[in-house]
């Protein structure tokens, strides 16, 4: 996803005024609980040491937050719950 998505996403005239702070409130918290977390885990992947990638992790967290929120906008709510409560192959309980 390029920045013109993101810039779409955050400025998309099908999206309420609310649901865009929603967006924003969940990406805006989701960033900060997971940034120090996934900095260091960048930290320990590329092995660079020189700075803390806490920022770099918050914006990634916080990305992923709105592309999850966006598919989930997306989804049929029955197709959302079966997606959720599928058990098996075939889609029946077991």
């Amino acid at each position: 996803m390029c920045i013109r998505d993101r810039f779409y996403i955050a400025t998309a005239a099908d999206l309420s005024a609310t649901r865009r702070l929603a967006y924003f409130v969940v990406s805006y918290i989701a960033g900060i609980l997971c940034s120090g977390l996934v900095g260091s885990k960048l930290a320990t992947w590329t092995g660079y040491n020189d700075k803390p990638l806490d920022a770099i992790g918050a914006v990634i967290v916080s990305a992923l937050a709105v592309k999850i929120l966006t598919f989930l906008n997306n989804q049929d709510v029955g197709s959302l719950v079966a997606l959720i409560t599928r058990r098996g192959g075939s889609g029946g309980t077991k």
